[in-house]
Parts: structure tokens; sequence; C-alpha cells
């Protein structure tokens, strides 16, 4: 490779790197331990966005028998991943691993959306 090329394949990491944000132990919106988290700002949701949202979305179910699984992803985390499908028209199949599975997020969606 030569120099220029070099130079070049540097300047392009350096943009992509100083689009995502720098964490230490783990990213606190894709709740993946990463050296930096490629989400852009435009995303994630601002907290007075999420502040907003939070309070159309009802809590979940909990069985009185104390039976099923307890929800592994937050709401949060979910409206993103609803969100980028949303914002993108592309199938839930295609949603990216820093989201929750697509099938949570189509299910919890479907969830809300039934509950008005």
């Amino acid at each position: 490779m030569d120099q220029q090329a070099y130079h070049k394949l540097q300047q392009a990491q350096y943009e992509r790197v100083s689009r995502t944000h720098f964490i230490n132990s783990g990213c606190s919106q894709c709740r993946k331990n990463v050296n930096f988290c490629r989400m852009s700002r435009y995303e994630r949701l601002t907290d007075e966005q999420w502040a907003i949202l939070s309070a159309l979305i009802l809590p979940s179910p909990v069985r009185t028998d104390g039976r099923g699984r307890p929800e592994a992803h937050d709401d949060r985390a979910v409206m993103e991943g609803v969100l980028w499908v949303l914002r993108t028209g592309a199938a839930w199949a295609d949603l990216p691993d820093r989201y929750p599975s697509p099938s949570t997020c189509f299910r919890r969606f479907s969830r809300w959306v039934k509950a008005g």
C-alpha cells in the first residue's frame, strides 16, 4: 500500500470514529461492552424525547402466577430499534445487531400498537 492510500485510509477511519461517542466500560445506549459505539447521535433518542415517549408506553403486563421470563431489554432500546425500522423502511429481519433482536422489537411494537 502506498503512502497516499495509507493516509486516505487513516483519514476515513478517523472520520468514522469521530462521529461516534467514546466510552470506557460499555455503551449505555446499545448495551454492549465496546471501545466506541457505532450509533450516531441521530439514531439515539434524547432524554427529552424519551421522557415524552415513555409516558405513552404502558408497563409490561406481569403474570400473577409468577410464570414467564422477565424482559431482557428496556423499552428505550426497543423503541430505538422500532424507530430505526420505521425510519429506514427496512424489514424487521434487517435490524442491526446494536438493537434488541427483531422478534423482540416487533413483538413489543405490536403490543404497544394494540394497547393504543
